[in-house]
C-alpha cells in the first residue's frame, strides 16, 4: 500500500470555474480503480492580475504501483509528499506492469498528437562491462535489464550512436545487438541492450522518452523503491505530461522537446 499526499493546481479567469473543476476532479479521482481518497481540502482561491488560483490537498491510498503512476500522469500534482511506506519492495513483474501502463500511455500521447523528444547527447556510452562491475552495482540496487527499441537511421551504426548518446548517466550497457528488418538502406530495425540501471527513475524515462518496443527485467526478483524514490517517480511523471498538455494547449509553442 502507498499512501501520498497530492497538492493539484488548478487556475483560470473564473472563479467559479476553478473551483467547480477541482470539484469534477476530485469526484473522478474518488472513482479510480485503485485509489482510495483518504482526505481532502480545495484551498483559498486567490486573485492576481485577473488570474483565480487554488490548490486542491488530497491523502490518497493506492493498492498498486501501477494506479499510483497513473495517478500522477493523469491528475499532475505540482507537489508530492509521501506518506508510507519508508522502502517499498516490488515484484518485478508487478513493477513492469506499471512501467508497461506507463510506456503504453506515452505511446498512445504521442502517437495521438504526433509529437516526439528530441534528445541530446554529448557523449556516446562505452558497451561492455565487467562481471566485478555488474555485481557491485546489483549490490547497490541498480536493476539489469533487456530492452528493446525501434529505430529509423542512416546507418546501423549511427542508429547505435544515438542510442548510446541519450540513455542517460544512469544507465551502463552491457551489451547491444541490431537487427534489421529491410535490406535497403537506410537502417530501419531494432536495437537490444543488455543494460544495469542505477536509478528507478531512469528507467521510467526509457519509458517514456525512448518508448521501447520490449523491457525485460533479468534481475533482481524485487524491486526496492525508497520513499524518495517513489517521490521522484511520480513528480517526473506528473511534469513530463503536463508539459505536454500545455504544449498542446499553447500551439504556438511549437512541438515538445526533451533535451
Amino acid at each position: 500500500m502507498i499512501e501520498a499526499l497530492f497538492f493539484i493546481e488548478a487556475q483560470g479567469n473564473h472563479k467559479e470555474v476553478v473551483k467547480n473543476s477541482l470539484k469534477k476532479l476530485l469526484e473522478r479521482l474518488k472513482k479510480e480503480d485503485g485509489v482510495k481518497v483518504k482526505s481532502e481540502s480545495i484551498g483559498e482561491i486567490i486573485e492576481e492580475e485577473g488570474m483565480f488560483s487554488t490548490v486542491l490537498d488530497v491523502d490518497l491510498k493506492f493498492s498498486r504501483f501501477s494506479s499510483f503512476l497513473r495517478t500522477s500522469i493523469f491528475y499532475t500534482p505540482s507537489a508530492v509528499e509521501m506518506m508510507e511506506p519508508s522502502e517499498l519492495s516490488i515484484p518485478r513483474e508487478e513493477f513492469l506492469d506499471g512501467v508497461a501502463e506507463t510506456l503504453k500511455t506515452a505511446k498512445n500521447v504521442f502517437s495521438g498528437l504526433d509529437m516526439r523528444f528530441k534528445i541530446t547527447g554529448d557523449k556516446r556510452k562505452e558497451v561492455g562491462l565487467k562481471t566485478e562491475e555488474i555485481e557491485e552495482m546489483m549490490d547497490a540496487g541498480a536493476i539489469r535489464a533487456k530492452i528493446v527499441f525501434e529505430r529509423k537511421a542512416k546507418t546501423r551504426s549511427g542508429a547505435t550512436s544515438e542510442l548510446l548518446r541519450t540513455l542517460g548517466d544512469s544507465v551502463y550497457v552491457n551489451t547491444i545487438k541490431t537487427k534489421k528488418v529491410e535490406s535497403e538502406k537506410p537502417f530501419e530495425g531494432v536495437i537490444g541492450i543488455d543494460a544495469v540501471i542505477l536509478d528507478p527513475v531512469a528507467f521510467m524515462d526509457i519509458a517514456i522518452i525512448h518508448t521501447p518496443v520490449l523491457i525485460e527485467i533479468i534481475e533482481p526478483d524485487d524491486i526496492l523503491l525508497t520513499m524518495l524514490d517513489l517521490q521522484d517517480i511520480s513528480l517526473n511523471l506528473a511534469s513530463t505530461f503536463f508539459e505536454i498538455s500545455y504544449k498542446v494547449t499553447q500551439p504556438d509553442q511549437g512541438s515538445y522537446n526533451e533535451n
